[in-house]
């Protein structure tokens, strides 16, 4: 369904962790780029591969690696944030 995000809870601990928090706001920012890409750039989307099927092609897939780098440069964001107030 278009108009969901679904979220692997697996990879969400006690949000009070900080490493689990990071790991929250990563899973939550690849999600927003998944809904991002659904209305803005549908094609990318396209052939998108199960990783219950083939992890490896899931990973490869360039939702997937677009995903991945805007929440890694999400999260690179927010700790240079987190630096400059403390």
């Amino acid at each position: 369904d278009k108009n969901r995000i679904r979220i692997n809870t697996a990879y969400i601990r006690d949000v009070l962790d900080v490493r689990s928090a990071i790991s929250f706001a990563f899973t939550m920012a690849h999600e927003f780029r998944h809904a991002y890409q659904y209305k803005y750039n549908p094609s990318i989307v396209e052939g998108y591969v199960n990783s219950k099927v083939d992890y490896v092609g899931y990973k490869s897939h360039p939702a997937e690696v677009d995903a991945d780098e805007y929440a890694a440069k999400f999260i690179k964001k927010i700790e240079e944030n987190i630096k400059s107030i403390f």
